[in-house]
Formats: C-alpha cells, sequence, structure tokens
C-alpha cells in the first residue's frame, strides 16, 4: 500500500486537516426521496485513514510500496508476533516507535537468549556492554549447578523429608545448616590427622622424652594418647620415682602428669586454636641415682578440627 500517485497531490505540510470544530458522524449515500443530502468525502477524511495505515506499516520495519497489497497484513503478523510466540524478538524499530521498551519487558536476541529490561524507555540493546537488559534467568540456577552446589535430602526416615539442608561459607569456615538452624562447623577428611612416635631409651638416669608437631588448618582438639613402658627384671624396681607428662607448644607445666615408680599412661583432649603446634611426653627421673632400667615413650595424637 501507499499514498495516492495522481495529478492534483500534494505534500504531506500542505494536506488538508480535519476541522476544528463540527460533530463527528457516519457517512450515508443520501436518499432524494427523503429529502437527504448524500455525504461529501472531504480529503482530509481520505488522508487521516491514509496517515493511519501508514504509520502501522512503518512501525512494522516496512517501507510502502504501491505494488505490495498485503503490507497491512505483514505489519499485524510482525507487531503482533508476541501473541503467537509469547515473548518477541527484539526490534530497535519498535523500540524508536514507542520511545523504548518500558522496565520488564521481555524480548529474545537473534541468538535465543532471553531478556528482561531494567529500566522504562529503554532504547539500549540486549547483550550490549552497559545496556539496560538482564538475562531473564540470571537469578536461577541450572540443574547441574544445583547438584553441585546445594546438598538434597535422601535417605529414609521422619528426618530425611520436609527439610532444607545448606552447606556453605559463612565468612570464617564451612558451616552446615538444616532449614535455619546451623549445626557447626563442617570438616573434611583431610583435616582429620593423625601421627605418633615411639622411642627406646637404654639404662639412664637421664630424662627422656620425644616430640610431635603440626600445623593445624582450622581451630580443633588433639585427642592426645602417652605411655611410658619400663623395662625392670622379675623383682627389681627403678631406684627412684619419675615423672611422667604431656607438655603443649613448649609450656614449662605440663597439662597432665603423674610421678611413680612404675609404667605410666596419659589420655587426654586438648583444644587448640589454627597454626603450629608442638606434643612433648617427658619421663623424668626425680633424682639421679645409678643407672635406671631402659624404658619406652610412645606418643600419639589424633587432629580433630572444630
Amino acid at each position: 500500500m501507499d499514498l495516492l500517485i495522481s495529478a492534483n497531490t500534494v505534500a504531506q505540510a500542505q494536506a488538508d486537516t480535519a476541522p476544528a470544530t463540527g460533530t463527528p458522524g457516519w457517512a450515508t449515500d443520501g436518499d432524494p426521496a427523503q429529502g437527504i443530502i448524500a455525504t461529501d468525502s472531504p480529503a482530509w477524511h481520505y488522508n487521516m485513514m491514509m496517515a493511519e495505515l501508514i504509520a502501522f506499516v512503518k512501525a512494522a520495519g516496512i517501507t510502502p510500496s504501491n505494488s505490495d497489497w498485503s503490507q497491512t497484513l505483514k505489519a499485524a503478523q510482525i507487531l503482533f508476533a508476541p501473541a503467537q510466540r509469547g515473548v518477541a524478538p527484539y526490534n530497535a524499530a519498535l523500540a524508536t516507535l514507542i520511545g523504548g521498551y518500558p522496565k520488564f519487558a521481555v524480548v529474545v536476541d537473534a541468538a535465543g537468549a532471553f531478556w528482561v529490561s531494567t529500566a522504562d524507555a529503554n532504547m539500549t540493546v540486549p547483550g550490549a556492554t552497559g545496556a539496560n537488559w538482564t538475562s531473564l534467568f540470571a537469578s536461577y540456577t541450572t540443574t547441574t549447578d544445583g547438584d553441585y552446589r546445594y546438598a538434597r535430602t535422601g535417605g529414609a526416615g521422619d528426618l530425611q523429608t520436609g527439610h532444607k539442608i545448606y552447606i556453605g561459607f559463612n565468612g570464617t569456615r564451612m558451616v552446615g545448616i538444616v532449614d535455619t538452624t546451623e549445626f557447626g562447623n563442617i570438616a573434611f577428611s583431610n583435616q582429620f590427622v593423625s601421627a605418633s612416635s615411639k622411642v627406646f631409651f637404654a639404662a639412664t638416669s637421664d630424662q627422656s622424652s620425644t616430640t610431635l608437631t603440626y600445623t593445624a588448618p582450622v581451630s580443633g582438639t588433639f585427642l592426645i594418647t602417652a605411655n611410658a613402658n619400663v623395662g625392670v627384671a622379675a623383682n627389681q624396681t627403678q631406684p627412684d620415682v619419675a615423672e611422667f607428662g604431656i607438655f603443649l607448644d613448649g609450656n614449662p607445666t605440663a597439662i597432665t602428669s603423674d610421678t611413680t615408680s612404675i609404667s605410666m599412661s596419659h589420655c587426654i583432649a586438648v583444644p587448640v586454636g589454627a597454626g603450629a603446634h608442638t606434643i612433648s611426653a617427658v619421663y623424668a627421673p626425680t633424682s639421679q641415682v645409678a643407672n635406671w632400667h631402659s624404658r619406652s615413650i610412645a606418643l600419639t595424637y589424633l587432629f580433630i578440627p572444630s
């Protein structure tokens, strides 16, 4: 469709326009028998209808052509595409016509990506740097991501269903949360560390000891066991008693100790902070009398992260 190509046409600036006053009505061919005069068809009315149709065609991005008599239909198919698709492709010409897409409008680009407008009068192009569009699925997690990032309930029993289980970093440590209750830190298998030492000593009246060290990655607890076994023959005793204790981080005061003339053992749980730690088991005769019998000292720890 297009405007007239005929003698006595004028440019749009000189086209007749609707009168400023008068009552709008419907046209009639008239009836001479009843004295009803036929309605004139003024040029301004033709101009008005053509202007409406031309604007409609151009809004769809179509250039008017008098050789194509289906342009109004084509324009409707383009402009009303959302009714068929649900979401229409982004259209720069349409954006210009309507003064920019409104906030929360949804479009699809040529690659099939869906976008949501984040501003009114949005003239920017989806996907462009600084554009006022965001991915429709920006706040959604894919099935694959969900499998790796979130814990899912399983197993059987009343406690296994109807709950939300979260595992995440709270800013300082990994924690586990069921619904809204935090159940404490999450420990990893490589954070459970143990070590042991066993040393044999010949008969001597000197102090005997063994030491283990460990750098804790997080705060936790040492479970420490220490044993001192004295090699005393039947019907014999050591010349004197000895003190056997466990010492932590070079502190001169034992965290636990005993003083007897026989074999001794200790088992204790000690909370510690993250960092380097030293654990020592020391067997110290209370006096140096003759040569004491041979002895062995065994020291073991298990570190349990908090």
